[in-house]
């Protein structure tokens, strides 16, 4: 099944519409997303669509809708989907209120099957800012640890999940998780094989909520460590040469060996 290019949002508001969720699961063929799309195109605009497979052969499509006929009811979608050969099941639920929420998602989980919790880049980075406005130095210290275990555990995890070999073979793939869990745009500054290697950070998530407290990436600098000890197999220790919170147009770090080690 092709996968959606609109993401389904947590919620959506729209005062004196009426919008529905609609959760299909379909058979994973070819074709089967298109069909229940065509079916619903008449009765339905689509505000957002999210679809993935499932490991029994079967996929979920998720959506947002708003009616196009205000005497459009969820039981009358669900007939109209059931009518479809490649539908299996289907639930249909409404806003109230002008207020639709996905009561059908209850976290996100990677496929290593692990939970995580969704929360704004900026309510994270505002945390930070708090942490060093109330603990100076400390403050800073807390974080690189922080992000050092993080780093740690989730390069631990990918490794255990794919395999050495794979992991470090395709280590430049596995840049763009960076970018999936909203943490910016990564990429090597000179290339993987440099020596010592610049990480790059494109739109770093640490540096949205400047508020004059916080002066560097401390906790993306301890991440870097972290997963840099796992994943490219030696102890690193990154040093941030450019910065948002300077005026750099980007978030730099030069992850080389510590200086005390051989």
């Amino acid at each position: 099944m092709d996968k959606g290019t609109r993401r389904i949002p947590t919620y959506y508001y729209a005062p004196r519409k009426k919008l529905f969720q609609i959760i299909v699961k379909l058979m994973d063929t070819p074709g089967s997303l298109g069909a229940v799309l065509t079916l619903l195109g008449g009765r339905v605009n689509l505000l957002g669509t999210m679809t993935y497979s499932l490991a029994d052969g079967t996929a979920i499509m998720s959506a947002f809708a708003e009616a196009i006929s205000v005497s459009e009811t969820p039981q009358k979608l669900q007939k109209l989907i059931a009518s479809s050969h490649v539908a299996l099941e289907n639930e249909v639920t409404e806003s109230k209120e002008g207020l639709l929420v996905d009561t059908f998602h209850t976290g996100i989980e990677s496929s290593m099957k692990t939970p995580m919790v969704l929360i704004s880049k900026d309510g994270l980075a505002h945390m930070f800012e708090g942490l060093v406005r109330i603990f100076g130095s400390g403050g800073d210290v807390l974080l690189y640890n922080e992000g050092y275990f993080v780093g740690e555990a989730n390069a631990v995890r990918t490794v255990s999940f794919l395999g050495p070999t794979i992991a470090t073979k395709r280590i430049d793939e596995l840049l763009y998780l960076f970018s999936v869990r909203g943490w910016g745009q990564a990429r090597w500054a000179d290339g993987a094989d440099s020596d010592p290697p610049v990480f790059r950070l494109d739109d770093c998530f640490e540096c949205s909520a400047d508020e004059g407290v916080k002066k560097a990436c401390s906790f993306m600098r301890g991440y870097l460590d972290g997963w840099g000890k796992v994943m490219l197999g030696r102890e690193v220790k990154s040093t941030e040469v450019k910065c948002r919170f300077n005026g750099d147009e980007a978030c730099e770090f030069v992850m080389d060996r510590p200086k005390d080690r051989p």
